[in-house]
């Protein structure tokens, strides 16, 4: 039974979020970095045995021009999801964020992101999901909230904000036919 459907009102897509320039260089400095590249998900992470990927934190393996843009770009974007949904207590900037990080998933059928929610034990201090990606995909690759009908597919610069609560339960399908790159931060407590 889907959940109350104006949830999904707390379910932004920002296309053009990052040019494409910018999403190419990512993924270039992605693949240049592999003794920085760490594999994540099954195997690695106990509860998510469905799941598999390769990660970069860019936070820590990035140049700082280009971090300085990204915390600015969410400075922004808070501004304009707060415009958007029209809370009557807007969502509070934060001096804190999670690391940006770099993900791949590889066209196997195998490389995805499990049914979950963003916000749970030691990552509860989590309060809203910023996801890029960098790339298109030619099929799959979706990330989809299944409670809520929705499915938002991968283009190149288009960005994803919602709350990491459990009414915001959410995969990522596995792409088919290229890799998907996607970044990744979250506004924390």
């Amino acid at each position: 039974m889907p959940v109350d459907p104006t949830l999904s009102h707390f379910v932004r897509t920002y296309d053009t979020a990052l040019p494409a320039a910018r999403c190419a260089e990512l993924i270039a400095h992605f693949n240049r970095e592999t003794s920085a590249q760490t594999a994540n998900g099954r195997g690695h992470r106990a509860g998510l045995d469905d799941s598999a990927w390769t990660e970069l934190n860019l936070t820590r393996n990035g140049p700082a021009a280009w971090l300085d843009a990204l915390r600015q770009d969410v400075v922004n974007t808070v501004d304009r999801y707060n415009r958007d949904t029209g809370l009557s207590l807007p969502v509070p900037h934060s001096p804190k964020l999670a690391d940006f990080i770099l993900k791949r998933y590889r066209p196997t059928g195998k490389e995805r992101f499990q049914l979950h929610f963003d916000s749970i034990y030691e990552v509860s201090n989590r309060y809203l999901v910023m996801l890029w990606y960098l790339n298109a995909v030619p099929a799959g690759g979706e990330t989809v909230f299944p409670d809520l009908e929705l499915a938002v597919e991968p283009q190149q610069g288009r960005l994803l904000v919602f709350p990491p609560y459990w009414l915001y339960q959410h995969a990522g399908e596995p792409p088919v036919g290229a890799d998907k790159f996607i970044l990744s931060t979250y506004l924390l407590f």
